[in-house]
């Protein structure tokens, strides 16, 4: 029970840390976010230099936004701290999936004051977060050999962010050469995939 508490108070400091840009402040920060909201205001029908520069899952996901009259400027901010919610859930699961309890509770106090992770949630690259996490989740369904939910989240992260896809898929390559056991499952996933 001890350990859960840790746990916890790792969260209240991941979540504390991340509140103060909007303490006194309710206006999102960073460049980003105006993208984000014109993107969920317009999405489907997003201008041709958005579409060729910027496209990501992220505006397909949040298109119910839309669809049930939210304003967007009021959502972007719970949304982002849901991005963070999911990745921290994720590294936290996946860790442990592959480590132990211990190694992933480090790996979350890590991420709870990594200052690149700080930063990206400041700037809100939220569809590059959200992408870490179904990274993520893509690892540790991939570690208990379940191609067919591996290759949804692998799928996910590269449809929200193609340079996370691109680590993605330099990992499955590497995992299906090093690895001899279900190589014609892994190949599939990976064609699939991309």
């Amino acid at each position: 029970m001890k350990d859960y508490k840790l746990l916890v108070l790792i969260f209240i400091l991941f979540i504390g840390i991340r509140l103060l840009p909007y303490i006194g402040n309710p206006v999102p920060t960073g460049y980003d976010a105006g993208i984000y909201i014109h993107a969920i205001k317009s999405f489907p029908n997003l201008p041709d230099w958005l579409v060729q520069s910027f496209y990501s899952a992220l505006f397909l996901l949040t298109w119910p936004i839309k669809l049930v009259g939210l304003d967007p400027e009021n959502f972007i901010v719970p949304l982002a701290f849901f991005v963070q919610f999911v990745l921290f859930a994720g590294l936290f699961l996946c860790v442990k999936r592959v480590s132990d309890y211990k190694t992933a509770l480090t790996a979350v106090f890590l991420l709870a004051v990594s200052a690149i992770q700080i930063r990206a949630y400041w700037f809100f690259y939220l569809k590059y977060i959200l992408s870490i996490a179904f990274f993520l989740s893509f690892l540790s369904f991939l570690g208990k050999r379940s191609y067919y939910k591996a290759t949804i989240f692998g799928s996910l992260t590269v449809m929200t962010h193609l340079l996370t896809g691109g680590i993605l898929a330099a990992v499955s390559l590497v995992d299906t050469l090093i690895t001899q056991e279900n190589r014609l499952k892994k190949l599939f996933s990976i064609v699939t995939i991309c």
